[in-house]
């Protein structure tokens, strides 16, 4: 949920952006679609694995450094990455569908009696 915020965020700042550069360090688009498909993974494996305890800052960061680590990526480049697509709001719409696609495929392999009755959106 605080993602969705942060993204419609982001997509409301952006509307009255001016048109800039790509950062010199843009994490590409197809990496990008990866990394956040853990990103996301990372979010249910902590919330899953902390509930509602959202105190225990040193477990949350881990999963997510593990997911830097995993990617060669710093934690700046996704965030300036992740701003300057939020601009680009076709391109980013198309990449979040393609995340939720490589996801529902991952959990469609782990279980796919379960993951079949998630798609009725």
């Amino acid at each position: 949920m605080r993602k969705l915020l942060f993204i419609l965020s982001l997509f409301l700042i952006s509307c009255n952006a001016e048109e800039e550069k790509p950062p010199k360090d843009l994490i590409p688009k197809q990496e990008f679609i990866a990394l956040s498909v853990d990103m996301h993974i990372a979010d249910v494996r902590m919330t899953d694995k902390m509930g509602e305890d959202f105190d225990n800052r040193d477990k949350y960061n881990g999963y997510y450094k593990w997911v830097f680590e995993k990617h060669q990526v710093s934690p700046e480049a996704y965030e300036k990455s992740f701003a300057w697509y939020a601009k680009q709001h076709a391109d980013f719409y198309n990449m979040y569908s393609m995340i939720r696609q490589k996801i529902q495929a991952k959990m469609n392999a782990v279980n796919p009696v379960k993951s079949d009755t998630l798609k009725k959106d």
